[in-house]
């Protein structure tokens, strides 16, 4: 079962470091996750590293993390400008837009 986690609307590192709060007690309580970011208007650089850290330690320790629904068009640009979608892999793809390894 997944704990679902909705990250607050600000953005930003206030809302970074609550997501990481509300990650590692999920992770505490052995659960997987599945991420809400539909409420996010103004994403930024401190969201997107604060989600691929935990893509990282999710895989690490066998553990599954998922997007609730594709990322929006805000999110997409900050993936974009922060470079991590130069040499998306079909994870990557995957992950942030739900889309296969055809797409």
């Amino acid at each position: 079962m997944a704990v679902s986690i909705h990250c607050d609307a600000r953005g930003g590192l206030a809302a970074a470091m609550e997501l990481v709060r509300q990650v590692r007690a999920a992770w505490d309580g052995g659960e997987d996750l599945l991420l809400d970011l539909s409420e996010v208007i103004a994403p930024d650089i401190a969201i997107v590293q604060t989600i691929e850290v935990a893509r990282a330690q999710a895989s690490a320790e066998g553990r599954s993390i998922l997007l609730a629904q594709p990322a929006s068009s805000a999110m997409a640009e900050v993936l974009e400008q922060s470079g991590l979608l130069w040499a998306a892999v079909p994870a990557d793809r995957q992950f942030w837009f739900h889309k296969g390894e055809d797409a």
